[in-house]
This record gives C-alpha cells, structure tokens and sequence, in this order.
C-alpha cells in the first residue's frame, strides 16, 4: 500500500486508542510509527530484484514487529510522558499500527514476508 495510506491506517489506530489522553498527537504518533515499516526501502541493496525481494521482508515481519514494540513503545512514553501512565495500551496500540501495516501491505500482488524468519510459503 502507499505510505499515505498506511500513515492515516496508523493515525486512526492510535487517535481511537491514545487520543482520549493525548489528543491529536496521538494521530501524529500513529502515522509515524505507522511508516516505519517501509524504512527497509532505504537500505541499499545491490540491484532492483533484490529491492523488490527484501522490501516487505524482515521490517513487515509480525514476529520482528512484536519484538520491537516495547521499544517504540518506551520512546514513546519518553517523548510524551502523560502517555506512559497506560503502558498496557501504549504496547497495545504500537503492536496494532505495526501488524495492521504489514496485514495491509499483504493484500497487494508483491507480496509480504509476514512470518519472516520463518520459511512459510504465501498465507493464501
């Protein structure tokens, strides 16, 4: 999907579950973590095949995204304080922008690597 799609994907998510806290930084903070995913574009890689090969691998991966959710989440509540007396929904609301991401981007013809490192075929 394109990024705008994502960004507003991942603003709805966390202005339904941050914003009664925090208002409209809640969509802000939802579109950007929303975008992360597609950060792995920037990574260089040798030649086009292996661009379309490795983009929507690792970074789209459910299994990388639960373990960096903490993180993101703690930058968060470092950013924003007031946000962090709810930790549980912070975690929550990280975990459901990134997954909703690649749950997205597996509904387009190039195909996600949702289970990566895992060596599965496609889930459909």
């Amino acid at each position: 999907m394109d990024s705008v799609t994502q960004f507003v994907l991942g603003a709805s998510i966390s202005g339904a579950l941050l914003g009664p806290r925090i208002g409209a930084k809640s969509l802000l903070i939802g579109g950007l973590v929303a975008t992360l995913p597609d950060l792995d574009s920037f990574i260089p890689l040798d030649n086009a095949i292996d661009n379309m090969t490795y983009h929507r691998g690792f970074s789209h991966s459910i299994i990388v995204q639960t373990l960096i959710t903490p993180v993101v989440a703690f930058i968060i509540g470092k950013i924003i304080p007031s946000v962090w007396e709810d930790k549980k929904r912070v975690f929550l609301t990280v975990w459901l922008v990134l997954v909703t991401h690649s749950l997205l981007d597996s509904l387009t013809t190039y195909g996600t690597q949702i289970f990566w490192p895992l060596n599965v075929g496609p889930p459909v």
